[in-house]
């Protein structure tokens, strides 16, 4: 199969939080993400629709050392953004317009995406498993020093303002 233009974002459960947006102050996260946004022309950089955007984070799993980098960032409409966290989708009838559009943008039958769902969900099955260790790259000197990703988790639920 090809590579998808449109593919889930994998993460394990126990990293949800630590997400760089929820660690660094708010001021910083605006700015870097509006820099994300002029970059990418204020378009999405999946499936190239305009309108609201959002910085989505990329990250990378090495599933044999545990290791988690944030490798960089996409500039993603609301459709594709909500579709790579669909897992975090509770409505099912946004969860089934969300599949469709995921099908559009990479061209897949009903049946291939189903099969890709189950296959993605079973890799969010592994990762939930493992004790990872999160590195935020060149971020990582702009958020708190912490020694593991549960005290990271743990600033992000107390420390930032979406979780007040």
């Amino acid at each position: 199969m090809t590579p998808l233009r449109l593919s889930i974002q994998l993460m394990p459960d126990a990293s949800r939080r630590a997400t760089l947006a929820n660690l660094m102050s708010r001021q910083r996260w605006d700015q870097l993400r509006r820099s994300v946004y002029r970059k990418a022309h204020y378009r999405c950089q999946i499936c190239g629709s305009a309108g609201r955007m959002y910085c989505h984070e990329v990250w990378y799993f090495n599933e044999q050392t545990s290791y988690q980098h944030l490798m960089g960032f996409k500039c993603l409409c609301e459709a594709c953004h909500k579709m790579k966290h669909i897992f975090f989708v509770r409505d099912s009838q946004q969860r089934a317009i969300l599949f469709q559009h995921f099908l559009t943008v990479n061209r897949m039958t009903r049946e291939q995406g189903l099969e890709h769902l189950q296959e993605v969900y079973r890799q969010q099955q592994r990762l939930n498993q493992k004790e990872w260790t999160v590195n935020y790259g060149v971020y990582n000197c702009q958020i708190p020093s912490t020694a593991n990703v549960q005290q990271r988790r743990s600033y992000a639920r107390f420390n930032h303002p979406r979780y007040r």
